[in-house]
């Protein structure tokens, strides 16, 4: 057994998790944001509330925190993915309330949607990522991941427009 593969760097967690912190929960929201035509501030709000949900919900401190990152189970037929559903009720919140920030929280699970795919664990990707030379959550090394989490990001702050001009409530 290679050892190597099983040991994990806690340095290493964490600079990848900045990383995509900065590059997709941060800038990416950030920058779709202001191309979709909200404010600056409004952006920063966006982004900002994206960004805060890996120090507020951590998913190793409970299940319900769990699942807005994760869904191994995803793949299951008839079953809506937990990220999927994170996602839905922060755009109703956003619509229903006028805060703004919903729209990071929810941006957030979809964008875990795409960056973890269906696999359990934050450190499954280290482990995987060790033994194969891939990382999920990395733009570089994950450029399909990162188009389809772009898309994912327009949409939905498409659709909050969409139901704002035209006065839908959730």
């Amino acid at each position: 057994m290679n050892f190597d593969c099983i040991y994990i760097h806690r340095v290493e967690l964490q600079n990848r998790l900045k990383r995509l912190n900065k590059s997709v929960h941060y800038g990416l929201t950030l920058s779709m944001a202001v191309e979709l035509g909200f404010d600056s501030e409004d952006a920063r709000t966006i982004a900002e509330a994206n960004i805060e949900i890996d120090k507020d919900y951590k998913p190793e401190q409970n299940i319900k925190n769990y699942w807005r990152h994760f869904d191994p189970l995803a793949w299951l037929p008839l079953r809506h993915d937990s990220r999927e559903s994170y996602a839905d009720y922060h755009l109703r919140l956003a619509v229903e309330t006028g805060k703004i920030f919903h729209l990071g929280m929810g941006l957030h699970s979809l964008q875990d949607k795409y960056a973890h795919g269906l696999i359990p664990f934050q450190k499954d990707l280290l482990i995987l990522r060790r033994c194969i030379g891939n990382w999920r959550d990395d733009p570089k090394l994950n450029p399909k991941a990162y188009d389809e989490t772009k898309a994912a990001t327009c949409e939905y702050l498409k659709r909050f427009l969409q139901m704002k001009d035209a006065g839908v409530e959730g």
